[in-house]
């Protein structure tokens, strides 16, 4: 027995400091998960992404240099660094005076982030030594561009923060050249392992291992401590006083030797009332009383006593009442092992479930992040949008406005353009009159020529009648002559000037052409509007240069045509000159018939000057229609063009309305946008605070899983004792099967208390038929049909069997309250629930206790 119980201290002790060792991992768990999850938080700030893009250090300082402070003490934050890949430190903001500095030959976390694009948390030593690092890549637009770093501190204040809760001390060493040194610890790192054992340690094995400390004995417990790649590179020393173990120890030592001794003096005893009272006193023979204790001595509770003399009520009383009080210790002992197993067992199922609700809650953070991420990235957006549009806006105000000033010169200016194109149809009307009255007087002379021609002919006809009269003739004839050829000249110089009235004509002619297509492009250009008002100027202002120069050819034709006027005049009266002096000719000629034949060629020549001139003559006119043909072409584009621009003035007026309505809409528009701007603003405001609550919401979730760890590590504890302890109960009160499973009875009702919860807040559906009755449940068919009927007889029997009754009504009532949507009453129909539970479980351990009385 005595080691037995050693055994079962020594390992208690070997469980509880392998449970503080995994304690300490699930710290640097939790540390780990905080570092990471805010290094993928803050990667994610799109403000942080364009800054890294840009390389720009100051928006970053701006977002964070200020409340490091807080996240420092707070949250243990003791480095908060940007990087470049592959490791050149960018900006640290708990030190901004220095970067730039290449820490790839050290830091092969960030390495391995900037090189794989993964994140990477873990322990790794650093320049200012072991640090828990969470690195997270960034990432612009896909691209990526840098990392970001959060390293929590893993020094003395990590571990004596373990030992305050724990009560042990902390010694953590790292090799250095074939040694190990101290790198953190809680008390004087003398008392250690030496080298040897240490060594063990780092390649992989555990060991516990004695000790003797200055405040008395200790039991140091090694494990390695491993760093983000899962490579060992410390030793962990566990260091638990072991004093109050030995004192245990000692203690249990020594209740054995006096319960040993006390039945040996109570077996003395008995022997000397034995010695005394023989038979008469004892009933039994003194070996009888010697075997009793013995069997008692070595945990036999249920030694057989049927060798007493009933007779003899003392004795007997005595001996029964001793066994009786030792079976009452031991079963109280396995009632309580098994009522704490049951709890054990729902704790099983609701740590399960809790670990789920954990890790479902942490997933719903991450999304809520992730949305926020992208609310964040849509508001900035958003915001860009909006001064866009009301930069356009601005400028289509803008443009309104000047659209609605150009449109208004430009009808000032048609206006002035209608004018001037009407004056210039006027000019071409009057043109048209006047080569009319040319093309007339053309006629005269053609006319006229034709009378010279007839005259000429009557000459010819006549010449035998001017034969005597041949040398008057001949210097009548040779004056004639000269006459004739001045006429000639006259006509040759009427011919030039209907050449230069030609060239008039081409140049009204380009003008009437550039008049047309300039026409046509003021009515383009009105049509089109907005900046084509300028466009209209411009050919306004041909159009003016041409009516100019049209004024400037009319003037031209004007002198030409009075030149030939003049001419026509110097024709007409030079013919008269050749008709009179044919006249005298021909009086002469009368008189002369012998210079027939002369005079004949002599009218020949005058007869084919009177064609050259005639044909001169027509060749003027023909020019003078086609002047007149354009002078009509030009008035009528004139008036044209004026309608045109009249057109275009009443166009305007429209165009100008609009325009104001253009700018006035877009003014309002404007107002529209700065107020979806401050919206947009007040939205971002918001996500960034949100970005931060879940910041402390992950945290919290990471110092959640550590206490569900820590739950669950001290739930295997109990569960470990309780089930121990049960063991022992049930080999010292030596008892077979019992009548029903305590433990699963208590598991059963148990559950029903957290389904019942889950039923009020909604996570469980159930009607009130879904619970049963008490006849329904396993544990209600056996007391029904399974259990004996001297156990039915039993009164505990029966005050249970009716609390159980009461257990099943009210759980059914609660979920009928649920059912009618009254979760407040069902809360305290609960209350009842739990009181009525709480009798039903008591109840329950004086049953047992019955039945075990009963079958012992």
């Amino acid at each position: 027995m005595l080691n037995s119980a050693n055994s079962l201290i020594e390992e208690n002790e070997r469980e509880r400091l392998e449970n503080i060792y995994a304690a300490v991992n699930a710290a640097l768990d939790d540390q780990e998960r905080s570092a990471i999850v805010m290094s993928q938080l803050v990667a994610r700030i799109p403000a942080v992404t364009q800054a890294m893009a840009d390389n720009d250090r100051e928006p970053l300082k701006a977002l964070f240099a200020e409340g490091f402070p807080k996240m420092k003490e707070e949250y243990g934050v003791r480095q908060f660094q940007f990087h470049k890949a592959p490791a050149f430190s960018f900006l640290r903001v708990h030190k901004l005076q220095k970067f730039g500095d290449d820490l790839s030959s050290f830091r092969h976390t960030v390495v391995k982030t900037n090189t794989e694009k993964v994140p990477v948390s873990g322990l790794e030593r650093g320049v200012a030594g072991i640090g828990i690092r969470g690195v997270a890549p960034i990432f612009h637009n896909r691209e990526h561009v840098g990392s970001v770093e959060f390293g929590l501190s893993f020094k003395k204040s990590f571990f004596d923060a373990l030992k305050k809760e724990y009560h042990v001390d902390f010694h953590l060493k790292l090799p250095k050249d074939g040694k190990f040194e101290t790198y953190a610890a809680t008390l004087d790192p003398k008392f250690t392992l030496d080298n040897e054992h240490t060594q063990e340690v780092l390649d992989g094995e555990k060991l516990i291992h004695p000790g003797e400390t200055d405040n008395g004995p200790v039991v140091i417990y090694a494990a390695p401590i491993q760093d983000y790649s899962g490579k060992a590179m410390g030793v962990l020393e566990i260091i638990a006083d072991r004093s109050k173990t030995e004192s245990m120890l000692a203690q249990t030592v020594w209740t054995i030797i006096v319960l040993g001794v006390l039945f040996i003096l109570v077996g003395l005893v008995i022997a000397y009332i034995i010695a005394r009272r023989v038979h008469r006193s004892l009933g039994c023979e003194p070996a009888n009383i010697a075997y009793i204790a013995s069997e008692v001595a070595d945990g036999n509770i249920h030694v057989d006593t049927s060798h007493f003399n009933p007779e003899n009520v003392g004795a007997y009383l005595a001996i029964r009442k001793m066994i009786n009080t030792l079976n009452k210790l031991w079963l109280s002992m396995s009632i309580t092992a098994q009522s704490t197993m049951a709890v054990v067992d729902e704790m099983v199922g609701t740590r399960d479930s809790l670990n789920k609700d954990a890790d479902e809650s942490e997933k719903l953070s991450m999304q809520v992040i992730e949305d926020n991420d992208r609310l964040d990235r849509e508001s900035q957006n958003l915001t860009e949008s909006i001064h866009k549009t009301k930069e356009h806006f601005l400028q289509v105000s803008e443009a309104a406005d000047t659209l609605s000033r150009d449109v208004k010169l430009i009808a000032q200016q048609a206006e002035m353009a209608s004018g001037n194109v009407n004056t210039m149809a006027s000019a071409a009307e009057q043109m048209a009159a006047n080569l009319s009255q040319v093309k007339s007087n053309l006629q005269n002379v053609t006319e006229a020529i034709h009378g010279v021609n007839n005259a000429v002919g009557q000459m010819k006809t006549s010449q035998s009648q001017v034969l005597q009269m041949a040398q008057q003739a001949n210097a009548i004839s040779n004056e004639t002559n000269t006459q004739v050829q001045q006429a000639i000249t006259q006509i040759d110089n009427l011919n030039v000037s209907a050449n230069e009235i030609g060239k008039v004509v081409n140049i009204i002619n380009n003008i009437a052409s550039q008049t047309n297509m300039l026409a046509l492009n003021a009515s383009i250009e009105a049509a089109g509007a907005g900046e084509a008002g300028k466009g209209f100027a411009v050919v306004a202002n041909e159009v003016k240069e041409l009516a100019s120069q049209t004024s400037e050819a009319t003037q031209m034709i004007a002198k030409q045509i009075g030149a030939i006027q003049n001419d026509t005049k110097q024709v007409v009266a030079s013919i008269h000159e050749v008709t009179e002096t044919i006249g005298k000719v021909i009086e002469s000629n009368r008189s002369i018939s012998d210079s027939t034949e002369a005079q004949g060629a002599l009218v020949e020549n005058i007869l084919q000057a009177a064609q050259d001139v005639s044909n001169a003559t027509d060749e003027v006119s023909h020019n003078a229609t086609e002047l007149s043909t354009a002078s009509d072409e030009v008035a009528r584009a004139a008036l044209e063009a004026a309608n045109g621009t009249n057109a275009i003035a009443e166009a305007t007026d429209g165009m100008n309305q609009k325009a104001q309505l253009v700018a006035e809409q877009s003014k309002t528009a404007n107002e529209q946008a700065q107020s979806m701007d401050v919206s947009s603003q007040e939205i971002l405001s918001a996500s960034v605070a949100v970005q931060k609550k879940m910041i402390d919401v992950i945290s919290l979730m990471g110092f959640l899983h550590g206490t569900i760890r820590h739950q669950n590590q001290l739930t295997q504890v109990i569960e470990e004792s309780a089930t121990r302890l049960n063991s022992i109960a049930q080999e010292m009160s030596g008892s077979g099967q019992s009548a029903f499973d305590l433990r699963t009875v208590k598991q059963a009702h148990l559950a029903w208390l957290g389904k019942l919860e889950q039923v009020i807040v909604g996570r469980l559906e159930l009607s009130p038929d879904g619970v049963t009755d008490h006849h329904g449940c396993a544990f209600g068919q056996w007391c029904d049909s399974g259990a004996p009927e001297e156990l039915k007889a039993l009164p505990n029997f029966q005050k249970m069997y009716a609390t159980h009754a009461k257990v099943h009504e009210v759980a059914r009532e609660v979920v009928n309250l649920v059912d009618q949507n009254q979760a407040d009453e069902a809360k305290v129909m609960m209350s009842r629930f739990q009181k009525i539970r709480e009798q039903l479980f008591n109840e329950l351990d004086d049953l047992y206790y019955d039945i075990e009385s009963v079958v012992q």
